[in-house]
C-alpha cells in the first residue's frame, strides 16, 4: 500500500500507471520517457491538447495529463496536469524549446483556463529561477498603476537577490531578520501563503510579489495583514519601508491589466501596485539552470 501511494504522489489519479509502477518497478522508467516524451511534445505544440479534443481524450488517459469531471457537472470534463513531479516535467521541456516556442507557450496556455493551474504553477518556478539568479543579472522593470496620487511612487527596476541571499520564513516574525541583510528574498514555507509567492528587501523597499499568467489576480488582505503583523516588535525598522505589489506576469498586455485593477484594500495600506514582465525566454533557461536552482539549499528561519 505504501508503494502505491507514493506512486500516486507522483502520477496522480491514473490508476494503470499507479498500480503496475507498485507491482513491477522495473517499468517506472518506461513510463518516465512516456511522460518525457508527451512534456516535450506539449511544449512545443501546446495548441495540440487546447484546440484538438480527440487529442485531448486520448492523451489526457496516460502519463501526463488526467481528466477529471468539472465542479459544476459530472457530465463537462476538464484536463490537467495532476502531481508537481509531471508539472516539472513540463518546465524542463519548455527551458527545451527555442525562445519563440517558449513566448507561445505561455501565450496560447494563458488563454485555456483548464491548463492556467498546470501553467501557472511551471511559471512561478521561472519567477523562483530568476530570484535565484545572480544580483548582476537583468533585472524587471516594474510599472506602477496609474493613479492621480501626486506621492505616488516611480517606474523602477527589481534585481535577482542570488542564492546566497534567500531563505524560508515559516512564521512572519522570521522577517525581521530581514534586517540583517542589505538585499534578501523570502519564500514562504507554505504553498499556499494568501496573495504573496515571494518578498524582497531591497533599498529602503519590501516588495511582495504575486506570479501569475492570468490578466486578474486578487490580493486577499490576509497574507499583507500577516506580513505586516510578523514586524510588531520591528515597527521602526517596518516603517521606514515602503510597501510595493508587484504582479510579475509572462505579458505585456497582462501587465497593463493587472496594474490597472482596483485593489482599495492596498490602497488604503499604502501598498502601491505594480506589475512586471518576466519572458522566460530572456532567462535564458536550460534543464540544467532550472534543476540547478530546484536544488539550492535554501536556508530557513
Amino acid at each position: 500500500m505504501e508503494g502505491l501511494s507514493q506512486q500516486f504522489e507522483k502520477w496522480g489519479p491514473n490508476a494503470r500507471i499507479c498500480l503496475e509502477s507498485a507491482e513491477d518497478p522495473s517499468k517506472v522508467a518506461m513510463f518516465e520517457t512516456i511522460a518525457q516524451d508527451a512534456a516535450r511534445v506539449y511544449a512545443r505544440d501546446p495548441e495540440r491538447y487546447s484546440y484538438n479534443q480527440a487529442t485531448v481524450s486520448l492523451c489526457a488517459s496516460h502519463s501526463l495529463f488526467t481528466v477529471l469531471p468539472s465542479s459544476e457537472s459530472r457530465i463537462t470534463s476538464f484536463v490537467t496536469i495532476k502531481t508537481n513531479y509531471l508539472r516539472n516535467l513540463v518546465a524542463i521541456a519548455v527551458t527545451e524549446v527555442n525562445a519563440a516556442a517558449q513566448v507561445n507557450f505561455y501565450t496560447q496556455m494563458s488563454k485555456h483556463p483548464r491548463f492556467k493551474s498546470s501553467s501557472g504553477y511551471i511559471f512561478e518556478k521561472f519567477v523562483f529561477t530568476w530570484l535565484f539568479s545572480n544580483p548582476t543579472s537583468e533585472g524587471l522593470l516594474c510599472t506602477p498603476a496609474d493613479t492621480a496620487d501626486t506621492a505616488a511612487p516611480e517606474p523602477f527596476t527589481l534585481y535577482p537577490v542570488g542564492s546566497e541571499s534567500v531563505f524560508v520564513f515559516e512564521g512572519c516574525k522570521a522577517l525581521t531578520r530581514a534586517q540583517d541583510h542589505t538585499t534578501s528574498g523570502w519564500l514562504p514555507a507554505t504553498q499556499n501563503f494568501p496573495s504573496i509567492d515571494a518578498i524582497i528587501f531591497t533599498d529602503g523597499l519590501i516588495v511582495t510579489i504575486q506570479s501569475t499568467i492570468a490578466s486578474t489576480h486578487d490580493a486577499k488582505d490576509t497574507g499583507f495583514k500577516q506580513v505586516a503583523q510578523g514586524f510588531n516588535k520591528a515597527l521602526r525598522y517596518f516603517r521606514s519601508l515602503q510597501w510595493r505589489h508587484i504582479f510579475v506576469t509572462h505579458s505585456d498586455e497582462n501587465a497593463q491589466q493587472l496594474r490597472s485593477q482596483s485593489l482599495p484594500g492596498l490602497e488604503s495600506k499604502r501598498i502601491w501596485v505594480y506589475s512586471a514582465v518576466l519572458n522566460p525566454a530572456n532567462l535564458r533557461l536550460t534543464p540544467q539552470k532550472l534543476n540547478d536552482a530546484q536544488r539550492i539549499r535554501v536556508r530557513g528561519c
